[in-house]
């Protein structure tokens, strides 16, 4: 069985599975996890074990200790320091079988693969799709690391030290971080990425985890499409391919050099796509709320809200109301700003203009919204 360690913001893990393709494809997609030093101990061990067939349709059957365990939901089972999590969310042909000994969290998922459940016309359909079947299985490969990986580390953290995830992206000048939030498709990692090319460093690229004004980042590829791309022209400078053919026309880089490892909060962007570039400063309670608005519109987050909201049975510590607690305290004691950006602006003068409002004052003194 092959295996890789990684260590994500300081939580080191294991990853192993016998699927080889998989396994060639995290080494490539958690590249810069992989190169930073696990200290310790592993706090995530994550096993896959992959299967070319329908999951069973009896679940007592291929597991008898389920029949004394707690069904708390149709399709989650409760045991001491033990859950068991069948057709999970909507990646419904995966289950999860999860323990927890208050210091290590041990995932073990069973991926099954199929075109169809009955076995004589799924092995038509696989010698019909041929090769496209591996493309198929490919697609799958990306969500299954966030399970194994990302999703227990974020519920680690959370449990045990109260960062807590966002969907953002983040930048640290002089002046201090620089956090990019919102929902997906706006330009979040575009112009992180830019900000770190300006004499910046680059914090992460689309999740990060936050203890109050407390940043650290998430390491991912950067997903750019080609107007991207031409947008940041030399500032791609440096950074490494990792894949082509990502959702939406986007291709995966990793940047190697020149990152951050934490900062405290000068300044919240919020940025979207609009008709004309326009900066309005907001209050903190309006930014906290459209931040917990958006990250309902984005996948990745609401698949680890319903992760950790299956493994809230192994420590109860009540994270929906301390995740809105920790926002709270992020957007009260920052200047926050929306970012309208309009079809016209430049690299430069973006920089500019998001550097300008970090250096404007104290960043621990909110600004007033413009009314």
């Amino acid at each position: 069985m092959a295996e890789l360690t990684f260590s994500l913001a300081g939580a080191g893990g294991v990853l192993r599975s016998e699927c080889a393709p998989l396994m060639t494809y995290a080494e490539r997609h958690l590249q810069p996890l992989r190169l930073t030093p696990m200290r310790g101990a592993p706090v995530i061990e994550a096993t896959l074990a992959w299967h070319e067939s329908a999951p069973p349709a009896d679940l007592h059957a291929g597991d008898p200790a389920l029949a004394g365990m707690d069904r708390v939901d149709r399709d989650l089972y409760v045991g001491s320091g033990r859950v068991d999590w069948f057709r999970i969310d909507d990646f419904r042909d995966l289950h999860l079988r999860v323990q927890w000994d208050g210091a290590c969290l041990r995932v073990h998922g069973d991926y099954y693969f199929y075109l169809s459940r009955d076995p004589l016309r799924d092995r038509a359909k696989r010698w019909l799709t041929g090769r496209q079947a591996d493309a198929q299985r490919a697609k799958r490969f990306t969500t299954l690391l966030y399970y194994l990986v990302y999703y227990p580390a974020f519920w680690w953290y959370e449990t045990l030290h109260g960062f807590h995830p966002i969907h953002a992206a983040g930048a640290v000048s002089d002046a201090g971080a620089i956090l990019l939030a919102g929902a997906s498709g706006v330009g979040k990692s575009t112009l992180a990425l830019a900000l770190a090319a300006s004499g910046g460093s680059l914090l992460s690229e689309t999740f990060v985890l936050h203890r109050g004004t407390t940043i650290r980042p998430v390491r991912e590829p950067l997903l750019l499409d080609a107007a991207s791309r031409a947008w940041l022209g030399d500032a791609m400078h440096g950074i490494e391919p990792v894949r082509e053919g990502f959702v939406f026309a986007r291709d995966g880089f990793h940047c190697m050099s020149g990152l951050a490892d934490e900062g405290e909060a000068a300044v919240v962007v919020l940025p979207y796509r609009a008709s004309a570039t326009v900066v309005r400063a907001i209050s903190g309670d309006e930014a906290h709320q459209r931040i917990s608005a958006s990250d309902q519109l984005v996948k990745d987050v609401r698949r680890y809200w319903a992760f950790a909201a299956a493994l809230e049975p192994l420590a109860r510590r009540g994270l929906m109301a301390r995740r809105e607690e920790s926002l709270a305290t992020l957007t009260a004691n920052a200047r926050c700003f929306e970012f309208a950006i309009g079809p016209d602006l430049r690299r430069e003068q973006a920089v500019r203009m998001v550097t300008e409002l970090a250096e404007s004052g104290d960043a621990t003194r909110p600004l007033r919204a413009q009314r």
